[in-house]
Protein backbone atom coordinates (compact mmCIF):
# COMPACT_ATOMS: atom_id res chain seq x y z
CA UNK A 1 0.00 0.00 0.00
CA UNK A 2 1.52 3.96 -0.48
CA UNK A 3 0.82 6.84 0.19
CA UNK A 4 -2.22 7.40 -2.59
CA UNK A 5 -3.93 4.00 -1.75
CA UNK A 6 -3.95 4.56 2.04
CA UNK A 7 -5.70 7.80 1.54
CA UNK A 8 -8.49 6.56 -0.88
CA UNK A 9 -9.18 3.10 1.37
CA UNK A 10 -9.09 5.80 4.93
CA UNK A 11 -11.81 7.99 3.36
CA UNK A 12 -13.98 5.41 1.61
CA UNK A 13 -13.68 3.80 5.42
CA UNK A 14 -14.84 6.68 6.63
CA UNK A 15 -17.55 7.20 4.24
CA UNK A 16 -18.67 4.08 4.56
CA UNK A 17 -18.82 4.59 8.38
CA UNK A 18 -20.45 7.84 8.29
CA UNK A 19 -17.44 9.58 9.70
CA UNK A 20 -17.06 13.20 9.09
CA UNK A 21 -14.20 14.59 8.01
CA UNK A 22 -11.97 17.35 6.61
CA UNK A 23 -9.23 16.97 3.83
CA UNK A 24 -6.57 19.49 3.56
CA UNK A 25 -3.31 20.11 2.25
CA UNK A 26 -0.51 22.04 4.34
CA UNK A 27 -1.50 25.36 3.27
CA UNK A 28 -5.23 24.43 5.40
CA UNK A 29 -6.85 24.77 2.06
CA UNK A 30 -9.38 22.01 1.12
CA UNK A 31 -8.15 20.51 -1.41
CA UNK A 32 -8.68 17.20 -3.96
CA UNK A 33 -7.61 13.93 -2.76
CA UNK A 34 -4.28 13.61 -4.69
CA UNK A 35 -3.02 16.76 -3.09
CA UNK A 36 -3.88 16.27 0.59
CA UNK A 37 -1.77 15.82 3.06
CA UNK A 38 -3.81 15.47 5.57
CA UNK A 39 -7.05 14.21 7.01
CA UNK A 40 -9.20 15.93 10.86
CA UNK A 41 -11.88 14.59 12.15
CA UNK A 42 -13.30 14.85 15.05
CA UNK A 43 -15.22 12.43 17.33
CA UNK A 44 -17.67 13.46 20.63
CA UNK A 45 -16.43 12.73 24.12
CA UNK A 46 -18.56 14.14 26.71
CA UNK A 47 -16.32 13.07 29.39
CA UNK A 48 -13.15 15.05 27.97
CA UNK A 49 -12.84 18.96 29.41
CA UNK A 50 -13.51 20.27 25.12
CA UNK A 51 -16.55 17.45 24.81
CA UNK A 52 -14.60 15.86 21.58
CA UNK A 53 -11.27 13.96 20.88
CA UNK A 54 -9.95 15.63 17.12
CA UNK A 55 -7.67 13.00 15.25
CA UNK A 56 -5.15 14.30 12.78
CA UNK A 57 -3.68 11.84 10.06
CA UNK A 58 -0.71 13.30 8.07
CA UNK A 59 0.19 11.48 4.65
CA UNK A 60 3.98 10.87 4.34
CA UNK A 61 5.69 8.56 2.09
CA UNK A 62 6.27 5.42 4.45
CA UNK A 63 3.59 6.08 6.58
CA UNK A 64 0.81 8.04 7.95
CA UNK A 65 1.28 9.78 11.89
CA UNK A 66 -1.58 9.24 13.59
CA UNK A 67 -2.43 12.20 16.07
CA UNK A 68 -4.97 13.09 18.18
CA UNK A 69 -5.57 15.52 21.66
CA UNK A 70 -8.16 17.29 23.47
CA UNK A 71 -8.94 20.66 21.09
CA UNK A 72 -8.61 22.60 23.59
CA UNK A 73 -4.56 23.86 25.76
CA UNK A 74 -4.74 21.34 29.38
CA UNK A 75 -1.62 23.21 30.52
CA UNK A 76 -1.21 26.96 30.76
CA UNK A 77 1.42 28.70 29.72
CA UNK A 78 3.82 28.41 33.16
CA UNK A 79 6.45 26.47 34.47
CA UNK A 80 4.66 24.66 37.42
CA UNK A 81 1.74 23.77 34.81
CA UNK A 82 4.14 22.34 32.25
CA UNK A 83 6.60 20.29 35.32
CA UNK A 84 3.04 18.74 36.45
CA UNK A 85 2.01 18.02 32.80
CA UNK A 86 5.50 16.17 31.89
CA UNK A 87 5.55 14.39 35.01
CA UNK A 88 2.35 12.79 34.85
CA UNK A 89 2.61 12.22 30.59
CA UNK A 90 6.06 10.57 31.76
CA UNK A 91 4.20 8.22 34.04
CA UNK A 92 1.41 7.44 31.44
CA UNK A 93 4.01 6.79 28.90
CA UNK A 94 5.98 4.28 31.26
CA UNK A 95 3.43 2.52 33.21
CA UNK A 96 0.15 2.46 31.31
CA UNK A 97 -0.42 -0.35 29.09
CA UNK A 98 -3.65 -1.87 27.83
CA UNK A 99 -2.72 -5.72 27.77
CA UNK A 100 -6.40 -6.80 25.93
CA UNK A 101 -6.01 -4.52 23.20
CA UNK A 102 -4.79 -5.67 20.16
CA UNK A 103 -4.16 -2.45 18.51
CA UNK A 104 -1.65 -1.57 21.49
CA UNK A 105 0.76 -4.44 20.64
CA UNK A 106 0.46 -3.58 16.69
CA UNK A 107 1.37 0.28 17.37
CA UNK A 108 3.60 1.91 20.18
CA UNK A 109 2.06 5.40 21.00
CA UNK A 110 3.50 8.17 23.09
CA UNK A 111 2.07 10.74 24.67
CA UNK A 112 2.86 14.15 24.71
CA UNK A 113 2.16 18.16 25.50
CA UNK A 114 2.73 20.45 23.02
CA UNK A 115 4.07 23.68 24.99
CA UNK A 116 2.88 26.18 22.32
CA UNK A 117 -0.70 25.95 22.69
CA UNK A 118 -0.89 23.95 25.92
CA UNK A 119 -2.60 21.09 24.13
CA UNK A 120 -1.80 17.14 24.74
CA UNK A 121 -2.14 14.51 22.13
CA UNK A 122 -1.19 11.06 21.89
CA UNK A 123 0.42 10.53 18.43
CA UNK A 124 1.46 7.13 16.57
CA UNK A 125 2.95 6.43 13.39
CA UNK A 126 1.33 3.76 11.03
CA UNK A 127 3.65 2.52 8.34
CA UNK A 128 1.75 1.36 4.90
CA UNK A 129 2.74 -1.92 4.58
CA UNK A 130 0.96 -2.51 8.95
CA UNK A 131 -2.40 -0.26 7.67
CA UNK A 132 -2.49 -3.14 4.49
CA UNK A 133 -1.98 -5.88 6.39
CA UNK A 134 -3.73 -4.94 9.47
CA UNK A 135 -6.31 -2.45 7.84
CA UNK A 136 -9.27 -2.79 10.08
CA UNK A 137 -7.56 -2.99 13.05
CA UNK A 138 -6.01 0.08 12.30
CA UNK A 139 -8.93 1.93 11.91
CA UNK A 140 -10.21 0.36 14.83
CA UNK A 141 -7.12 1.65 16.53
CA UNK A 142 -7.69 5.29 15.27
CA UNK A 143 -11.57 5.76 15.79
CA UNK A 144 -11.58 4.14 18.65
CA UNK A 145 -8.71 3.27 20.80
CA UNK A 146 -7.38 7.08 20.49
CA UNK A 147 -10.21 8.04 21.53
CA UNK A 148 -10.66 5.94 24.37
CA UNK A 149 -7.05 5.86 26.15
CA UNK A 150 -7.59 10.04 25.92
CA UNK A 151 -10.80 10.08 27.78
CA UNK A 152 -9.31 7.27 30.32
CA UNK A 153 -6.93 9.75 30.98
CA UNK A 154 -8.44 12.87 31.11
CA UNK A 155 -9.50 12.95 34.95
CA UNK A 156 -6.33 12.16 36.47
CA UNK A 157 -3.98 13.99 33.67
CA UNK A 158 -6.00 17.35 34.41
CA UNK A 159 -6.79 16.69 38.34
CA UNK A 160 -3.07 16.23 38.81
CA UNK A 161 -2.43 19.77 36.74
CA UNK A 162 -4.51 21.58 38.15
CA UNK A 163 -3.83 20.66 41.25
CA UNK A 164 -7.28 19.22 42.34
CA UNK A 165 -5.48 15.61 42.53
CA UNK A 166 -2.08 14.40 44.15
CA UNK A 167 0.41 12.78 42.04
CA UNK A 168 -0.10 9.90 44.26
CA UNK A 169 -4.04 9.34 43.11
CA UNK A 170 -3.14 10.13 39.74
CA UNK A 171 -1.06 8.01 39.23
CA UNK A 172 -1.41 4.75 41.54
CA UNK A 173 -5.01 5.02 42.01
CA UNK A 174 -6.38 6.36 38.56
CA UNK A 175 -4.33 4.94 36.24
CA UNK A 176 -2.56 1.86 38.05
CA UNK A 177 -5.52 0.95 39.83
CA UNK A 178 -9.03 1.79 37.90
CA UNK A 179 -6.80 2.16 34.18
CA UNK A 180 -4.90 -0.84 34.44
CA UNK A 181 -6.67 -3.13 36.94
CA UNK A 182 -4.40 -3.63 39.07
CA UNK A 183 -5.13 -5.05 42.86
CA UNK A 184 -4.55 -2.64 45.15
CA UNK A 185 -4.47 -4.98 48.51
CA UNK A 186 -5.38 -1.91 50.63
CA UNK A 187 -2.39 0.07 49.54
CA UNK A 188 -3.81 2.91 47.52
CA UNK A 189 -6.86 3.87 49.20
Amino acid sequence: MNKQEAKRKIIEYFTNQGITYRLLNEGQRIQELGSIDTIYFSVPAPEVISGHIETVLRFREEHVYCQSYYCQPVVKQNEEEISRASRIINYINTHLFYEYDECNAIYGHTLALNENDGDIYNGSLIRYEMLQKFFYETMSYIVDFQVQFLTDICMPVIGYITENMDFFHAAHVWIDCRLMGKNTEGRYI
